[in-house]
Parts: C-alpha cells; structure tokens; sequence
C-alpha cells in the first residue's frame, strides 16, 4: 500500500513527477496516475481505491489543477475519507471557491520562489510528520479462550448423565395358566354341589322306599 496520493492536473505531469521522485527517494512510497494504474482498470476505480488506501494526500497546486474538476472529485474524496492533505503550491494563483471549500483549514506549503529543491526537501518533512500523526489500523480482534489456572490440570469434560431407563418386569406372564386355575376351581364347586344334590336325592328314594 502506497503513503501518498499525488493529485494533479495532468497539463503539469513534469512537476508531478519531479515530486513523486523526491518522496520516493526519500523512501516514502506514492501512488501516482497513470503509472500506477494497471492495464485494463477503470480509471475512476483505480483512483478511488488508491485515496481509500493511502493516509496522505499532495495536490500539486497550479491554474491547471484549480481548474480541474478530476482534481476536485480527487481532493473531496480524500476529504471523506480523512486522509491528512498537503497543498504544494507551485503557482501563486487564488483557489476556486470548490476548492478552498476543501482546502481552507489543510497545510500549504508555499513552492511558487525558485528552486524547487528547497520546497521538495520541506514536503518531505511535511509528509512524514503527516504520517506519524495518523491512527493506526486497527488490528482484528482475536478471541481467546480462558486456559486452566497456573498449578492445575486440566479436567476432562464431563458426558452428561444418561436419563434413567423405566424398569422393565422380566417375570413371564402366564396369563393362560391362572385362567385355567381358575376354571378348574370353579368346575370342582361345581360337581362338589352336584354331588351334595345327588346325595340329597337317594337319601329321599331310601325313605319312600322304606315306607
């Protein structure tokens, strides 16, 4: 990931170039159109992924960027993304009132006194210092889970219990048998009242006889 984004006017790619070199000489690494622009990418995509990327921005101010309206949707941009911007003014002209909606409370860093090396050597400075002051990117947060204290094993876990079985009555059911008991009961009061009936008669026959 690139430290600074280079906003130009493309009418001023010499100059552009000129400082893209003295950053990177001083090993701070720039994205610069179309250098940095892969073959086949959208333009407007590139750009946009380039200032949502880098933390700081340098437009270099000449008339041509003031009157640029891709320079303008670059600087907005990088204000809505909060990037630290840093105007090289290279031409003592007045901001557009677009522009200084942007740019009125941002460090400018007046280059318009030849030479320029003196001016490249400064934004350097300005770019670094630009850098030590931006928020970190945030880590991703890594979950831990609690270990066993200092001095104790860990325990096993624990299987939960299984739920008691009902019991079940292992005993044969004879269901058959004891309806047959039953009848056989039933039959032996039977004859037992057949016989005393019996009996009673021959008793009578033996008295009628005898009379």
């Amino acid at each position: 990931m690139a430290d600074v984004f280079i906003s130009y006017s493309n009418k001023d790619s010499h100059l552009a170039n000129q400082v893209c070199g003295a950053l990177e000489a001083a090993g701070l690494r720039c994205w610069i159109a179309p250098r940095d622009i892969s073959k086949g990418t959208l333009w407007p995509e590139a750009i946009t992924t380039a200032l949502e990327q880098c933390p700081v921005v340098v437009l270099i101010f000449t008339a041509n960027s003031n009157a640029s309206p891709d320079v303008l949707n670059e600087i907005a941009l990088a204000t809505e993304n909060n990037a630290a911007r840093i105007v090289f003014q290279a031409e003592a002209v007045p901001p557009s009132k677009s522009l200084k909606y942007y740019l009125h409370v941002v460090q400018w860093l007046d280059a318009t006194a030849p030479p320029i090396k003196p001016h490249l050597r400064e934004l350097v400075g300005a770019v670094r210092q630009a850098l030590a002051v931006q928020p970190p990117a945030p880590e991703p947060a890594v979950v831990r889970t609690p270990g066993p204290a200092a001095g104790t094993q860990a325990q096993p876990a624990k299987t939960a219990a299984a739920p008691p079985q009902p019991e079940v009555d292992l005993k044969p059911q004879t269901p058959g048998i004891t309806q047959t008991l039953r009848v056989s009961k039933n039959l032996r009061v039977w004859l037992a009242s057949l016989g005393m009936l019996a009996l009673g008669g021959l008793i009578l026959l033996a008295v009628m006889l005898a009379q």
